[in-house]
C-alpha cells in the first residue's frame, strides 16, 4: 500500500500542475539489463557478467506547459535480471537473478516541431521480487532472496524519440531509453552474516543468501576477505509506445 501511495502521490502532484496539453498512453520497452558490481568485475577470468534482457511495460502520461516542454511521468511494471556464470577446475554453475519493480520516471522533455524529443530525470524504483534460479555441477534451485535487495533505489534517465501523429489524437512513440543506479541495489550486510563464498569454487547447497549478494561482499582478492561493493542498476533499450491526446483540436 504505501508503494501505491506514493506513486498516486506523484502522479497527483503532477496532474494538478497547470498543463496545456495532457496525454496518456501504452509504452513498453525492451532493455539489456545489468547489475554492476567492482567485486564480480575483479574477478577476472574466473567469473563473467552474461548479457541479459528484460523489459518494461505500463501507463505512459505526459503533461505539456508550453508546446515544446512538458513533464513525462510512466508507471511501469519492470522485469530486470542478471546472469552471471563461474567456473573452477572441477565444477562450474551459472546464477540468473530475477528481480521485479515497479519503476517510477518522472522526466522533463524537450520537443520540437515534427516530433523528436529527448527526456531526462530521475526514477524510483520499487522492489517487487527478488529470485535467484541457481544451476551447477552440485545442485540446483530456484529461491526467494527478497531480502538481500533494498526496497527502493534511484536512477538517472535518459531518451531520445520521436512521436509519429496516427490521426488528430493518436501518436505512435518510438524511442530509445537508458538508465544508470544513483543508489545501491544490494543491502550490506555484517561480515558475520555475509557468507563470504568464493565465486570461482565449488557451490554444494543453497544459502541464506543469494549468490549476487556474496558476491557483493566477497573480495577477488585472495584470501577472499569481507569487501562490500554497492551495486548499480543499469538498462537500456528500444521504447514503443501507443499515445492518446484527449484535448486535441
Amino acid at each position: 500500500m504505501k508503494k501505491l501511495f506514493i506513486a498516486s502521490l506523484l502522479c497527483l502532484t503532477i496532474a494538478t500542475a497547470p498543463a496545456q496539453d495532457f496525454r496518456i498512453g501504452l509504452k513498453g520497452i525492451f532493455n539489456s539489463t545489468w547489475l554492476f558490481n567492482n567485486n564480480i568485475s575483479d574477478y577476472g577470468d574466473d567469473i563473467d557478467y552474461v548479457a541479459t534482457f528484460g523489459y518494461n511495460s505500463g501507463i505512459a502520461t505526459a503533461f505539456y506547459f508550453t508546446e515544446n516542454l512538458g513533464v513525462s511521468l510512466d508507471l511501469f511494471y519492470t522485469y530486470h535480471s542478471q546472469i552471471i556464470q563461474g567456473s573452477s577446475q572441477f565444477a562450474g554453475y551459472t546464477s540468473w537473478m530475477d528481480l521485479r519493480y515497479l519503476d517510477v520516471p518522472v522526466l522533463f522533455k524537450v520537443s520540437s516541431e515534427g516530433g523528436p524529443y529527448i527526456e531526462i530525470g530521475p526514477q524510483v524504483s520499487f522492489l517487487l521480487k527478488a529470485t535467484e534460479i541457481f544451476s551447477g555441477t552440485f545442485t540446483s534451485y530456484t529461491k526467494d532472496y527478497k531480502s538481500d535487495f533494498n526496497g527502493t533505489n534511484m536512477a538517472g534517465v535518459l531518451g531520445f524519440g520521436y512521436d509519429i501523429p496516427a490521426g488528430d489524437r493518436w501518436q505512435i512513440n518510438v524511442g530509445l531509453r537508458f538508465g544508470y543506479g544513483l543508489t545501491d541495489v544490494t543491502k550490506k550486510l555484517s561480515e558475520s552474516d555475509a557468507e563470504l563464498f568464493p565465486l570461482n569454487s565449488v557451490k554444494l547447497t543453497e544459502g541464506d543468501h543469494s549468490t549476487y549478494s556474496q558476491a557483493a561482499h566477497t573480495a577477488a582478492t585472495v584470501p577472499h576477505d569481507y569487501s562490500y561493493q554497492k551495486t548499480s542498476r543499469a538498462f537500456g533499450g528500444l521504447s514503443l509506445g501507443v499515445i492518446y491526446k484527449p484535448n486535441a483540436r
